[in-house]
């Protein structure tokens, strides 16, 4: 057999080599791709699972402040002294419960937004209490609090505040009445 004889087989084979190439790197990629998914979903799992530890340390603060009467004794006094002056020694044991719980409420939002965890599972899981924060015309010492310490979160609650008042009443978080302003 001489070259011309055997140039249409080398072309036949280097078809077939660059095919299988082709599906070699494809069948990869999916792969590849699938394990990454898999991957994705365990790391969120492992982050909602260290959330949910730190969500039952903070409980206790949510529902002293969800309680008017004791928001009323405890928080509200601190509050308006700390917007006023210096907090007092006493006052910053209560200062650093409610960061530690609003500081929570912040990382929620950004992985609720920024890394767009799947179908909003943090509000529906953790904004309850946020919800109950930010209830207009209950806890203006709150509100300043947060809108001065707080400032992302702040605007955060304003671009979700029909939406929070929307899933107190109905248990829904409904994303259209999210408002356009940016975070």
């Amino acid at each position: 057999m001489s070259w011309t004889q055997w140039a249409p087989i080398a072309q036949v084979l280097g078809t077939v080599s660059a095919m299988l190439t082709f599906v070699a790197i494809v069948t990869g990629g999916i792969f590849a791709l699938n394990r990454y998914r898999r991957e994705v979903r365990l790391r969120a799992a492992d982050l909602l699972l260290k959330m949910e530890e730190e969500f039952r340390n903070i409980v206790p603060v949510c529902m002293d402040v969800e309680d008017l009467e004791r928001y009323a004794t405890e928080f509200a006094p601190v509050l308006r002294r700390d917007h006023d002056k210096a907090p007092a020694k006493g006052d910053l044991e209560i200062l650093f419960k409610l960061d530690r719980c609003l500081r929570f409420f912040f990382l929620c939002t950004i992985l609720n937004a920024d890394l767009k965890v799947e179908e909003n599972v943090i509000a529906r899981a953790h904004y309850y209490y946020l919800c109950v924060m930010a209830e207009p015309d209950t806890r203006p010492e709150l509100e300043k609090y947060i809108q001065s310490n707080f400032q992302r979160l702040y605007r955060w609650i304003n671009c979700h505040r029909k939406c929070m008042d929307e899933y107190r009443k109905t248990g829904d978080w409904d994303e259209s009445f999210v408002t356009e302003e940016s975070l």
